[in-house]
């Protein structure tokens, strides 16, 4: 469920990371990641580059940066913005969203500068990359990398 992983992160944010000052038991609010696949990887760039403070790291799979009007990847202006390590995953046989978006938005984070990794898997669709556990390790290796986990 990672777009609902996303909107939990953007409900954090409004309640608690934004002053408002709402409670959230023995969460640190300083060591929160956003992570998505597809639609959600799209939602997570988006929820980073539009609060670039809330996210100590991020990474997604299959999604990408769009410059066409009415999109659903994230927008140029919301990749500019984003500031967190950011760790790019993609299969290069994906026929749903195209390797294209991801080595688009690797370009933007170069230019930003952001630090970043796009990883592409031979061989491997975009279903296929959901669930690779190399892919998973990678994501969780990037984590302890920029200090989310131990």
């Amino acid at each position: 469920m990672p777009a609902a992983t996303t909107l939990l992160g953007s409900q954090v944010f409004a309640q608690w990371g934004n002053g408002g000052g709402g409670s959230l038991g023995s969460v640190d609010m300083r060591r929160l990641a956003a992570h998505g696949h597809s639609m959600g990887g799209f939602a997570t760039g988006a929820l980073i580059g539009s609060h670039p403070a809330l996210s100590l790291v991020a990474s997604h799979y299959a999604a990408g940066m769009g410059t066409q009007s009415g999109a659903a990847a994230r927008s140029v202006a919301q990749a500019q913005a984003i500031r967190a390590p950011y760790s790019l995953h993609h299969g290069d046989v994906d026929t749903v969203v195209p390797l294209a978006l991801d080595q688009g938005l690797a370009n933007q984070f170069a230019a930003n500068p952001t630090t970043h990794q796009l990883t592409v898997y031979p061989g491997f669709t975009h279903t296929q990359i959901a669930t690779d556990a190399g892919m998973l390790g990678a994501v969780r290796a990037s984590y302890v990398q920029h200090g989310l986990l131990p």
